[in-house]
Order: C-alpha cells, then structure tokens, then sequence
C-alpha cells in the first residue's frame, strides 16, 4: 500500500505537498499552507526508511536537502510548517543514527 501511494505521490505530485487522487494532481493550498513545502515527502521520511524503501528514501532526503526552504513560508503558517517539518528531519535522523548504532555494534 506505501509503495503505491508513494509512486503515485512521486509521479504526479512531485514537491507538493500533497496529491490528489483522483484529479492526479499536485496540491498545495491545504493545512500545510499556501506554499509547496513537500510536506509529503518531509511527512514519510521516516516511513520510507522503516519500511525499507532505500531507494525512495535517498530521493526524498535528497530533495529535502536541496529543496527544502523556509523563505517562501508567510508568518500565518510559520507555526506549523517548519516546526513540524524540523521535527520530521530531526526524528528521521536519529531514527537513522539508531539503526546504524545498532546494526554495527561497537
């Protein structure tokens, strides 16, 4: 079910913030505000690591890293949107930090 939503996410939606299903459509004007965050992909980071989806999730961290900004954020959505998406890196992080410790023991 991940793997189908996501390709749909990556194939029609790319960068927004969600998808529309049924238009297959990018969308952005939502609860994560009116600019495209890719709250989508920021929001299955860590999904797509647990999930094992290496490939999926090395494209995501790779559009966070270049893509990701917050200068286009308006001050009515600067509550939510960086917070929470900072939140979302920071746990993948050391979700990934974790794992590494614990698969290569010292």
């Amino acid at each position: 079910m991940m793997e189908h939503a996501w390709t749909g996410y990556v194939n029609h939606a790319w960068g927004s913030n969600e998808l529309r299903p049924i238009s297959k459509t990018g969308h952005s004007a939502s609860i994560f505000g009116a600019s495209s965050s890719g709250a989508t992909i920021v929001d299955a980071l860590d999904t797509l690591y647990l999930m094992d989806m290496k490939e999926e999730f090395e494209r995501a961290r790779k559009w966070v890293a270049v893509s990701l900004h917050f200068d286009h954020v308006s001050t009515s959505e600067t509550c939510r949107n960086p917070i929470q998406d900072l939140c979302y890196i920071l746990i993948t992080d050391l979700i990934r930090s974790s794992l590494r410790v614990l698969q290569n023991p010292p």
